[in-house]
């Protein structure tokens, strides 16, 4: 029972009504007191204040005492999940870089593509240029086809751009 008292003590649950307890006036405070024996009416509140004051030092220190053990864990904890983000951050931004780069290799590939299909009508169109102009030659001084040239002429510069934006674009 007295260490139960003490634990009530230093634990600060009504340790003053337990000090006025000690402080009755109807006791016997003699040296071979056997029945209503109390203490100095001095040395009790001094002890009672004192014990109080260690008390809660110690148990203040110890309260301190776990919460930075679990504040210390969780920076732990904390620090560990940033290097884990950071560690994410920098595996997706290489996955991006990746992709980037296969995209752009794709669209040197199809650049290139375009370009030979772009150079393959412009071959064509070469071989094809002296059959138009023998024909020009051929048909100036007719009046009447000058018209069909010049439709000719946008319709065959027509399909050569749409080759080239297809080509592009595809």
């Amino acid at each position: 029972m007295a260490f139960l008292t003490l634990f009530r003590i230093a634990t600060g649950d009504n340790w003053n009504g337990i000090m006025k307890d000690t402080l009755r006036e109807k006791c016997d405070w003699s040296d071979d007191c056997i029945k209503n024996c109390c203490v100095s009416p001095i040395i009790a509140p001094i002890y009672f204040v004192v014990f109080v004051l260690m008390a809660q030092f110690v148990l203040v220190n110890v309260v301190v005492a776990v919460l930075m053990k679990h504040l210390e864990e969780s920076h732990k904890m904390m620090s560990d999940d940033e290097e884990l983000e950071k560690e994410i951050r920098r595996e997706l931004q290489e996955e991006n870089r990746e992709k980037q780069r296969q995209i752009e290799r794709q669209e040197r590939e199809g650049k290139e593509e375009s370009l030979s299909a772009y150079a393959f009508d412009e071959q064509q169109q070469q071989k094809q240029q002296p059959q138009l102009q023998t024909f020009l030659v051929e048909h100036e001084s007719n009046q009447v086809a000058s018209p069909i040239i010049q439709s000719c002429r946008i319709s065959c510069s027509d399909r050569l751009i749409e080759r080239r934006l297809s080509s592009i674009y595809d």
